[in-house]
């Protein structure tokens, strides 16, 4: 038996990400505090969970933002403790977002506006200069039975973190890039997505429960779904493919997991020797990424490849969805199967004692899938890099009664037992 074998990758991972969680609210109760001392009583009040909200990291880590601190802050104030008023600062689209209360959407651009909250009746008024302001109000949006946020409007700090990654990823003169401000639309969709990611990897599930704070849904003409470590605990899906319950299962266990995947390895060092080497200097071919880039991957592939074995497995999508899922499945296990050539070009010089386990944890479950159904190796992907097309797959994969004949000889394998891909 490999020692591998006695690896258990979500407990080894679970004690880092709490403690990396940990990590990461002390610091950001430091920033705040350093900002605006005055605030420290207020600051040490907070519960750990809203401490973590993306825009309150964000706000120390993009250069632009214009939402004041005290905006941020006022709506993770428990009730008992929130003051009746703060000042607040509209954008350029007239809108002030306010965590854990909603978004205002007024005629005043740019404009720092006074919010006066009646905790009697519950209801907002804003003033300006003595003269009251009307608004349009926009209540957060959330995923039925947890905490996790989606858009609902303009948000000028999440913009920015948008705008900065796309500058960084994409190039300056890249396409235009929308917020979707009506993630309503959406809820449904990611909300049967999740479900299903807890039917098929329940500690995945309960782990985006517990580090996924918000989702925000864009459109730009390219540019791929991420994760930001500038705003952590939000992920941006990009809407360029048809937003289908598939797409959402898929995205979210795979951003989610760059979210979770950042938490856990804090200490990138414990895993990797060299973490910020090129990948291309290991490969001699080119690759964009660093080696802890790759490694963050390997897990995200891991994770697309065991939730979208098990949904098929456990036929937890309609027909037509499942060919989408199959479709992203191939995608993710030709991914796993090259990163895991690369990341093994030298291991003794990528990988500590305790990557070593890991990277053969990766490698051993990635072979269980692949001896169960070889199939996925061999389907077509040409023209895809890093997100999955499924027009594109269906166009150079055959009809769909080919793919039926397919998942016949694929329910008729026996199921993979969750060990062998834990």
């Amino acid at each position: 038996m490999s020692p591998s074998a006695n690896f258990s990758l979500d407990t080894f991972l679970d004690s880092r990400r709490q403690a990396g969680r940990a990590q990461l609210t002390s610091a950001v109760r430091h920033l705040c505090v350093e900002e605006w001392r005055e605030l420290e009583p207020i600051v040490a009040s907070l519960d750990d969970d809203v401490v973590r909200d993306p825009r309150l990291l964000g706000h120390f880590s993009i250069a632009s933002t214009e939402t004041p601190l005290a905006q941020l802050l006022y709506g993770l104030i428990s009730p008992e403790k929130r003051p009746d008023a703060v000042e607040i600062r509209t954008c350029r689209r007239g809108v002030a977002c306010v965590p854990n209360v909603g978004y205002f959407l007024t005629n005043r651009v740019n404009k720092d506006l006074i919010l006066h909250w009646n905790k009697t009746a519950n209801c907002y008024t804003i003033t300006d200069a003595q003269e009251e302001v009307y608004y349009d109000f926009r209540p957060i949006l959330r995923v039925k039975g947890t905490n996790i946020e989606v858009a609902n409007a303009f948000d000028v700090l999440i913009d920015g973190c948008l705008q900065h990654a796309i500058v960084s990823m994409a190039g300056e003169n890249s396409g235009e890039t929308v917020i979707v401000t009506d993630g309503g639309r959406h809820l449904p969709a990611i909300e049967k997505a999740l479900s299903m990611i807890e039917k098929a990897y329940p500690e995945h599930h309960a782990a985006l429960l517990q580090s996924l704070k918000y989702i925000v849904l864009f459109h730009h003409p390219f540019k791929n779904s991420f994760a930001a470590l500038a705003t952590h605990g939000a992920i941006y899906l990009n809407l360029r493919w048809p937003a289908t319950p598939a797409f959402f299962f898929d995205e979210i266990a795979h951003q989610g997991g760059h979210v979770i995947f950042n938490e856990a390895t804090m200490n990138e060092h414990e895993i990797l020797k060299l973490p910020k080497l090129d990948l291309a200097d290991l490969i001699g071919r080119p690759d964009h990424r660093c080696l802890y880039e790759a490694l963050h991957g390997l897990y995200t592939e891991y994770v697309m490849c065991k939730t979208m074995n098990a949904a098929l497995s456990q036929n937890l999508f309609s027909e037509d969805e499942s060919e989408e899922v199959w479709g992203r499945l191939c995608f993710a296990t030709q991914k796993a199967e090259l990163d895991l050539r690369n990341m093994g070009t030298d291991t003794d010089r990528v990988f500590t004692e305790i990557g070593k386990l890991m990277y053969e944890f990766f490698g051993s479950a990635h072979r269980a899938n692949v001896a169960l159904d070889p199939v996925p190796l061999t389907t077509d992907m040409s023209g895809t890099e890093y997100e999955f097309n499924y027009r594109l797959f269906a166009k150079k994969n055959g009809p769909r009664s080919t793919w039926k004949n397919r998942w016949a000889r694929r329910n008729a394998l026996p199921t993979l037992r969750s060990s062998a891909a834990e």
